[in-house]
């Protein structure tokens, strides 16, 4: 009963509650009317258990006051309630299913922001699925309880192809938490394909979207897929945490995990773009394959680039025979912001600019993090095959195998780097790298097989094993190292504005490195960085505390371990 006042409100009940009602039933009660009219609400309390689309409605036959009972003017008012069941348990889509698809004007997304959801939800793959890309999975209502899950998942092992051609993000996620994108079947298997089959413009099979501090999406995993797209130009990712388009840097996308998928024909394979204000933290990037040996599925530019993500985990990747045109590539990119964060174990295999910019920088490992305390830690990771134009300027151009360009704080163990082959760039002085630094210090090295054999077959040029920029007090530690550098243009090291063209030299400028050497570290192949027991690296390193097992989950030696990503 809310008096003369027409605004619905429970602050003051009037009679019983009837329970479960079903054809006629009485309200007994008692209130004093005030003067003119009064409003009296009929109000249902609907069970979750509800059926989707049934209808509530009520007539009101008899009104009984001061004694007397009238019959209202209007028994039956218009209208009436239809009931949107919210969604729980499992639900299929696909050509048998119970929607046609995710995306479209009656797509599942649709529903959940309609209705919400219940309880747990899956969601089962049943067929091939053609995506339009018409609405997003937004923010749901929760009915009975919070932190509701969605799965989706295929229903056999086979594969499932989810597809479409999208300007933008085809499968897109706004402000949602606790999404689990899983390709397997029976624990095992990659059987969900997300292709965005647009032939031009900045795209993405999926796209997770934050446009405000706090409105990201969180606790999101993705594991076991397969992304591609119809063409791998400027602007296009396999898999895009930022903004509102593609392109654009976003909010507040926390604890996603992006594991064991395959990515490939993108311009970048996952471009993970925070903004400081709203970082994106502790992301996981493990055991993924980025890349492809098909021509034209190849990534293009970046394999894995992570700005704003502090405490990321880049851990067991493969990324493989990157090609592009556009000015700078980089296999994995820590940039700005991604501090207190892990790369390790991950294999990164080919890197080429096919371009004609000798302004241009390519690395297998970059790090970027900002004029800060940096925290970051590079170990167990396998670097070969990097190729540009060249330029003699590596502050901002160039080659090289692991590339630190700012942070402090900046750890770096166990990994083998071997940069080798021919380039043809008719400018004398160019310079290349197993690893470049130009940091600001607080720096440690250990334990690194850095080989370089790079030629210059079109003029002179610099292949050398490390080169730095950064002056030596800048080394909190370096030692235990493989500096190697072979063929016609090869030097050791440049630290403090000197050349050193051996071990001695080098040891004369960095006044460490006493148990480092220059020896070739004998690679099994130049893409196979396995080395032998004939090799200078093998049992002549030194234990880092935390880092106890190797490229392959070898134990390493617990005394004398060995240089590089491999134990043996």
């Amino acid at each position: 009963y809310t008096g003369t006042n027409a605004t619905f409100s429970t602050a003051t009940p009037f009679g019983n509650v009837c329970l479960n009602p079903s054809g006629l039933f009485t309200i007994n009660g008692t209130q004093t009317l005030s003067e003119g009219t009064n409003y009296f609400w009929l109000a249902y309390d609907i069970s979750l258990a509800i059926n989707d689309m049934n209808v509530v409605d009520a007539e009101c036959y008899s009104v009984t006051v001061r004694g007397t009972a009238y019959t209202p003017t209007v028994v039956a008012p218009i209208g009436s309630r239809t009931i949107r069941a919210a969604l729980y348990g499992s639900i299929t889509v696909g050509s048998t299913g119970n929607y046609p698809n995710l995306t479209g004007p009656n797509g599942l997304f649709r529903k959940i922001s309609e209705v919400g959801l219940r309880n747990h939800l899956n969601v089962v793959i049943v067929s091939d699925v053609d995506e339009p890309g018409t609405n997003a999975l937004t923010s749901w209502y929760e009915a009975g309880g919070s932190d509701y899950h969605i799965t989706i998942s295929p229903d056999a092992p086979v594969l499932r192809t989810i597809s479409g051609g999208y300007a933008g993000g085809l499968i897109r996620m706004n402000n949602v938490s606790n999404i689990t994108i899983d390709g397997r079947y029976g624990g095992g298997g990659k059987y969900l394909a997300w292709i965005n089959s647009a032939i031009s413009g900045a795209v993405a099979p999926l796209h997770l979207i934050g446009t405000a501090v706090g409105q990201g999406c969180t606790s999101i995993t993705i594991r076991d897929c397969l992304f591609s797209n119809g063409h791998n130009g400027s602007n296009t990712a396999g898999i895009y945490p930022g903004g509102a388009s593609i392109g654009s840097s976003g909010y507040d996308h926390d604890n996603v995990s992006i594991i064991d998928c395959n990515i490939k024909k993108s311009f970048h394979g996952i471009f993970a773009f925070g903004i400081s204000s709203g970082t994106f933290d502790n992301l996981v990037v493990s055991g993924d394959s980025i890349g492809s040996f098909t021509p034209g599925e190849e990534i293009s530019r970046y394999g894995i680039y992570v700005q704003h993500c502090p405490g990321a985990q880049i851990t067991g990747n493969t990324i493989f025979n990157l090609r592009g045109t556009i000015s700078d590539m980089f296999g994995i990119y820590l940039l700005a912001g991604s501090i207190n964060s892990t790369i390790s174990g991950n294999m990164i295999n080919s890197v080429r600019y096919l371009g004609t910019l000798a302004t241009t920088k390519v690395a297998g490992i970059g790090v970027a993090p900002g004029y800060i305390t940096s925290n970051v830690k590079i170990f167990n990771n396998v670097i070969t095959d990097i190729i540009a134009v060249g330029n003699s300027n590596l502050a901002s151009h160039g080659i090289a195998g692991i590339r630190i360009e700012n942070g402090t704080g900046i750890e770096i163990y166990y990994n083998s780097v071997n940069l080798f082959g021919e380039l043809n760039h008719p400018i004398t002085g160019d310079v290349s790298a197993a690893i470049y630094l130009m940091t600001q210090g607080d720096v440690s090295i250990k334990n690194n097989l850095l080989r370089n054999s790079l030629v210059n077959t079109a003029a002179g040029a610099y292949a050398y094993a490390i080169y730095s920029d950064m002056v030596r007090t800048g080394f909190t530690l370096i030692d235990y190292n493989d500096y190697h550098a072979s063929g016609t243009q090869a030097r050791l090291g440049f630290c403090n504005y000197s050349v050193a063209n051996n071990i001695y030299q080098w040891r004369a400028i960095s006044l460490q490195d006493t148990h480092s050497t220059d020896q070739d570290p004998l690679y099994a192949t130049d893409t196979d960085l396995h080395i032998d027991l004939a090799s200078p690296a093998c049992r002549t390193g030194n234990p880092v505390p935390g880092i106890d097992t190797d490229f392959d989950m070898v134990s390493r030696h617990p005394l004398t371990p060995t240089m590089g990503a491999y134990e043996t």
